[in-house]
């Protein structure tokens, strides 16, 4: 018997609906996501998936059953669940009352309910113990296929058998689908039949079925049957009519899955899965990962995605996607996109790390590099002139410009850049080009002749990010240390003497209006107007703080790319913050992976690392492509999310959901897991819970997935939880789970009134005056253990903070950060979550301390410590002193892109705070480098393993050069 496998669900009065066109589009743009064993999949034989009316996935693997929420996979080793089978399961159906019946290879098929599973094998009269297929059939009845006949189940025993004695052209049946005559198609290792009114037929159907082993049966909106066979390819019986798909039509003759959408039907074969419509049979591109898998399962779930079993690759799932990438698999050269622009033919020019330069005309992509003249295959900025003269940016290899066949390059040691390694490229309204170099300043060339500016001529920093163009014509230029505006050949400058704050300028926007938006590394956005700066950063509701590339659209919305995805702000909005109306919500939109963009993280730095084309739509450079965003396109889902309560643990013991839930007296620690059924991006949605009886306000958790309470009273309780989709929209009653929590016999009524009237005798019967004194010293006897007890408490927080923090920094000490990670890795394990921790060490320290003496370290540690832990924003990150010159930090639900954002801040901020160090080894004042080691969601991670992966890296950086990040990931094993 199990308990608690069914989580409570509040089902909401509006399902969601999945238009027939959510897959439609070409294929290389809708999205694709993956898991595998190694993310959790109990293995990567994927044989049946299943959409249950909770809204969870299951999947059927050859190491059994796994339910999926969209964020963990929870099988029979999780304690809600033991009820699963072990050992291969070949199908999936869900029954009346919500009981998931599994079949499995070698044990029969198990039917497992809210409270009990019911095992049928051949004890109980099944044919075999071979399930292969089964069909729900009725209010209580089952079609179960085995490899020794058909079965008819009900009431959960087994009533009737089909088997060639009875006319199955084969024994082991393989499909079934019910028609709209009410016959049942019956497919077979030998052939096909047909079950009506209680006999076998074999009339209608394609004679060459007749011997032909079948593998798929399933019917379309109308009603027509779709038979996909081992050998002969694909048909569509509808009535008389016979369509047939096979190796003359381009289809693989091995038929592995097959789902009817509306106009198209996708189709799963051994050679992958193909989308069947009336313009012909799709494929994807070879390089694609379902371009060669064998798909064995395919389903379309509640919110218009489509879910894909396959043979050896695992789970995969085909979305439709909001933005549209551009990435290798539809040709570009490299992936790593460092600057975008559009031609004034209409093409796309794009520059990518190490594969030169791409020009994308339609779906056709030519490529411009080494091979073609390109003096390196390392691009880094791209801009078409006016004119037609199209220039592009090296690293190292200075500025090449391409007029019709000819190319001409520019370069440090012709006397005409400043520098060979190109950040930028603006051009001016009076047509000419500025260049932003890394080492040497800012260029100009007017058509004619070069001129350069660096710090001899007043700019702030030799490493120019982006140039921007005022409404008087003046140029303005950001750097790594400063702003400054070039007018009539005059320099003014802005550094933190002047106002900006001293972060590192990576982009400049000005609005119609003539206001200039800057954005940072690690800063948020700068606003300048009428003489003076403002900021905005994650503190005020912005999504990231380091800010890529600045645009804006035709409805008055600014765009940014950041190292999170691509965020969206009314620009309103931001004006009336920056100018102190506290009252403003930003309701600032996020869009990432789960939206389309081929990688979260933007690429910026160089110029134009964005592109608003002349139709609207926009360009923003990925570490895996380019993310096409049109902001008409992008309509807010207003779609309520469902929400489940999946357990709930008292001192670690589980309590069955539904029903009457009693707690026992005594009980002290009180945990809730609770979940949100939503697959399009789950990682982005947010919780708040109330716990009715204790909690008047909503308790905002975030990401987080559990709910603890300590100590409650006794009384009754009432639990409710509710979600944000992946749009950050509230909606729905969400779900609710009331328990009460029994008193101790001390704290029942009946002892209540009994102590009373003891009481109440006592006074009556003994001397008021006795009384009076008695009352008036247990008073003073309370009043002093008050006292006492406040100074104990003060006196062991003080003990408790000498303990903790390190008496230099200020901050965690090592023993105090050993703890924190102990903790946090248990809770990582039992969440699902992900984690991360850095270990950072300052460059030539003990050279530093010889250098200017120890007084002067210590203060250089503590301007450190300081710098690290304001760049640990949430309340769960801890920065600790780890010894010596070593800092350490732990990142709860941080992956290993957030945490390498995390790092490169912080090395960042230490830049930053511009430390002299002559003796420097890197040369660049006191730097940093940083090991980061990560463990993916809802994998088992431990300390040790954590710091010896975070310690490598940290060796690496070191030995890579100094002032850098490098990270390393840890696989430690599946969640236990």
């Amino acid at each position: 018997m199990i308990r608690g496998i069914w989580p409570l669900i509040v089902a909401i009065a509006v399902m969601r609906t999945p238009p027939a066109h959510s897959l439609s589009g070409p294929l290389s743009q809708l999205g694709l996501d993956a898991w595998t064993s190694e993310t959790g999949l109990p293995q990567n034989s994927v044989t049946s998936l299943l959409q249950d009316q909770a809204g969870y996935i299951w999947v059927a693997t050859l190491e059994g059953a796994a339910r999926f929420d969209g964020q963990r996979f929870a099988d029979r080793r999780d304690s809600a669940l033991h009820g699963l089978p072990s050992g291969p399961v070949m199908a999936l159906a869900e029954g009346p009352g919500g009981r998931l019946w599994l079949g499995t290879m070698s044990r029969g098929l198990f039917g497992v309910g809210r409270q009990d599973t019911l095992p049928l094998n051949q004890a109980s009269r099944l044919p075999d113990e071979r399930v292969t297929t089964i069909l729900p059939a009725g209010s209580d009845a089952l079609w179960v296929g085995t490899g020794q006949g058909l079965a008819l189940i009900e009431g959960g025993k087994v009533h009737s058998l089909f088997g060639t004695a009875e006319g199955m052209p084969n024994s082991t049946v393989t499909a079934l689908a019910a028609a709209r005559d009410g016959s049942l198609w019956i497919g077979t290792s030998g052939g096909l039949a047909r079950l009506h009114d209680g006999k076998l037929t074999r009339d209608g159907l394609p004679g060459e079925l007749g011997k032909t082993p079948v593998r798929v049966l399933t019917t379309d909106d109308g009603g027509a049957i779709w038979i996909g066979t081992l050998g002969r390819g694909l048909y569509r019986v509808m009535g008389a009519e016979v369509l047939h798909w096979g190796a003359a039509e381009g289809l693989d003759d091995f038929i592995g899955s097959v789902l009817p959408l509306g106009e198209s039907t996708w189709v799963g074969t051994r050679s992958g899965l193909l989308r069947m419509g009336p313009t012909g049979i799709e494929r994807f591109a070879a390089s694609h990962p379902l371009a060669g898998a064998t798909v064995l399962a395919l389903l379309l779930d509640d919110e218009g995605s489509l879910w894909v079993g396959t043979q050896n690759a695992g789970l995969l799932r085909v979305r439709s996607a909001r933005i549209r990438a551009l990435t290798s698999h539809e040709g570009l050269s490299n992936s790593m996109v460092m600057s975008v622009a559009e031609a004034a033919d209409g093409s796309l020019l794009v520059a990518t790390a190490a594969g030169g330069l791409n020009r994308v005309t339609g779906e056709r992509v030519s490529v411009f590099s080494t091979a073609e003249g390109l003096p390196s295959s390392r691009a880094t900025c791209v801009l078409e002139a006016r004119g037609g003269d199209l220039w592009i940016g090296t690293s190292g290899a200075g500025l090449v410009r391409q007029r019709g066949q000819e190319l001409t390059r520019h370069t440090l040691a012709g006397g005409e850049l400043p520098s060979d390694f190109i950040l930028a490229l603006f051009e001016d309204s009076r047509g000419t080009l500025w260049v932003g170099t890394n080492t040497g300043g800012a260029g100009r060339f007017d058509g004619r002749t070069w001129r350069s500016w660096g710090p001899e001529q007043g700019l702030p920093s030799r490493a120019v990010t982006a140039f921007a163009e005022d409404h008087d014509g003046a140029i303005w230029i950001a750097t790594q240390r400063g702003l400054a505006r070039l007018y009539n050949e005059k320099l003014t400058t802005w550094t933190r003497s002047g106002g900006i704050p001293e972060v590192f300028l990576t982009a400049l926007y000005i609005d119609p209006k003539g206001t200039l938006w800057v954005g940072t590394l690690g800063g948020g956005l700068l606003r300048y107007t009428r003489g003076r700066f403002a900021q905005i950063t994650g503190a005020q509701g912005l999504p990231a703080d380091t800010i890529w590339a600045i645009l804006e659209d035709a409805s008055g919305n600014l765009w940014m790319s950041s190292n999170q995805g691509v965020m969206t702000v009314r620009r309103r909005s931001l004006e009336r913050l920056m100018e102190g109306d506290n009252r403003i919500d930003l309701d600032a939109r996020l869009f990432d992976r789960g939206d389309g963009m081929p990688a979260s993280e933007c690429n910026g730095g160089n110029q134009p690392s964005a592109w608003k084309m002349r139709d609207g739509r926009m360009l923003f450079p990925t570490l895996a492509g380019v993310a096409i965003v049109d902001p008409r396109l992008l309509v807010v889902d207003r779609t309520p999310v469902r929400v489940a309560v999946e357990a709930m643990r008292v001192d670690q013991r589980n309590f069955p959901l539904g029903g009457a839930i009693v707690v026992p007296p005594g009980s002290r620690n009180l945990e809730i897991d609770y979940t949100a059924l939503t697959y399009l991006a789950p990682e982005r949605v947010a919780f708040r819970y109330r716990l009715e009886g204790l909690e008047e306000e909503w308790v905002e958790a975030g990401r987080r997935r559990t709910a603890y309470y300590t100590r409650l009273r006794p009384g009754h309780y009432r639990f409710r939880v509710v979600a944000c989709n992946h749009d950050g929209q509230w909606a729905g009653d969400g779900a609710v789970v009331e328990f009460t929590l029994a008193p101790r016999f001390w704290e029942t009524r009946w002892f209540v009134a009994l102590a009373v009237g003891a009481v109440a005798a006592a006074i009556i019967g003994g001397h008021r005056i006795r009384l009076r004194r008695v009352n008036a010293h247990r008073r003073e006897l309370e009043q002093q253990v008050v006292i006492r007890t406040a100074q104990l408490a003060e006196a062991n927080k003080r003990l408790q903070d000498l303990a903790d923090l390190d008496g230099l920094t200020g901050i965690a000490n090592h023993r105090h950060f050993q703890e924190h990670l102990r903790r946090e890795c248990s809770r990582a394990v039992r969440s699902g979550q992900a984690l991360a921790v850095l270990l950072a060490d300052i460059d030539g320290f003990k050279a530093y301390n010889d250098s200017y003496g120890h007084p002067a370290g210590d203060e250089c540690l503590v301007k450190v410590a300081r710098a690290m832990s304001a760049e640990a924003r949430r309340p769960t990150d801890l920065v600790a002193r780890y010894g010596g010159e070593e800092f350490a930090a732990v990142l709860p639900g941080t992956d290993a892109a957030g945490a390498l954002g995390v790092a490169e801040t912080m090395r960042c901020a230490i830049a930053g705070l511009a430390i002299e160090h002559r003796a420097s080894p890197t040369g660049d004042g006191l730097t940093l480098s940083i090991g980061v080691a990560s463990v993916a969601a809802g994998l088992r991670c431990s300390p040790s393993d954590l710091l010896a992966a975070a310690d490598s890296a940290l060796y690496e950086a070191k030995h890579g050069g100094r002032n850098r990040v490098a990270c390393r990931s840890v696989v430690c094993g599946a969640e236990p």
